[in-house]
């Protein structure tokens, strides 16, 4: 039993001595002493307003580089307006900004070059988002439910689009997806009936089942080569879709598809 409790105490003392949560400048942090990097974390009061994150913060005498925005560090901050993120940021973590209805524009910076999962969903005042040319994937749920977002520039370095992550975007009228993409996840673009044109580009392989479902504004669409299946409601419930190129190799096409696709 002692040798347990010794192993125990052994375990938990790393993480005691190398990490501490401290406020500094209306910011909170996890300081990491390992390495000399801190991480954005929750404030107990929520952030409000314009939030600046800085590059570095300095700590009892010691420079620490602000290298990530922890998971949910900004969830529910009703009042918070913006944020700027400094260029040492590389992840940003799930819920880091979910519900913060009052945020209007976002740009993630090209030196992210990871998201969680479920970032933005319901931001619901949301309306234009850049993804950086570094970031390789957009996670499960990450913009959920941002129904006034317009418009959004993925950056050439995303290869996939996860399960809803732009479901009911609603009020999303165009989206460029790029050459380096290869997957779009399930249900990815569920109920964006404002989108009226998409085109997939050769790179990607792998549309998910339901990944244009009920986008009743979708007219036209363009499918590369890269595509070999077209799965169970795909394109269901795209009423008005009237224009559809898909390429020969496309070798299944499940019946329910281009259900009620009137």
């Amino acid at each position: 039993m002692k040798k347990q409790l010794l192993l125990l105490v052994m375990m938990i003392l790393p993480l005691v001595a190398n990490a501490d949560i401290v406020e500094i400048n209306g910011i909170y942090y996890n300081i990491i002493t390992k390495g000399n990097i801190a991480e954005v974390t929750s404030n107990p009061n929520t952030y409000t307003g314009n939030v600046i994150i800085p590059e570095t913060v300095d700590y009892n005498n010691v420079t620490y580089r602000v290298t990530s925005i922890g998971d949910n560090a900004f969830e529910s901050c009703h009042e918070l307006t913006s944020v700027t993120i400094g260029n040492s940021v590389t992840s940003i973590g799930d819920n880091a900004f979910s519900d913060c209805p009052l945020l209007t524009s976002f740009t993630i910076p090209d030196n992210v070059t990871s998201i969680g999962a479920r970032v933005f969903q319901y931001c619901f005042g949301l309306t234009d988002v850049t993804i950086g040319n570094s970031v390789t994937s957009i996670g499960d749920y990450d913009f959920y439910s941002c129904y006034r977002m317009t418009s959004i520039t993925i950056g050439n370095s995303v290869t996939s689009i996860g399960d809803r992550a732009f479901g009911y975007c609603t009020a999303l009228n165009s989206v460029s997806i790029p050459d380096s993409m290869t997957s779009i996840g399930t249900s990815a673009f569920y109920y964006c009936n404002g989108l009226i044109s998409i085109t997939i580009p050769n790179s990607v392989t792998l549309i998910g089942p339901y990944a244009f479902d009920s986008c009743s504004g979708l007219t036209s669409v363009t499918i590369g080569n890269g595509v070999t299946s077209i799965y169970e409601r795909t394109f269901s419930g795209c009423t008005k879709l009237t224009d559809i190129t898909i390429p020969n190799s496309v070798t299944t096409i499940e019946l329910s598809a281009f259900s009620s696709c009137i």
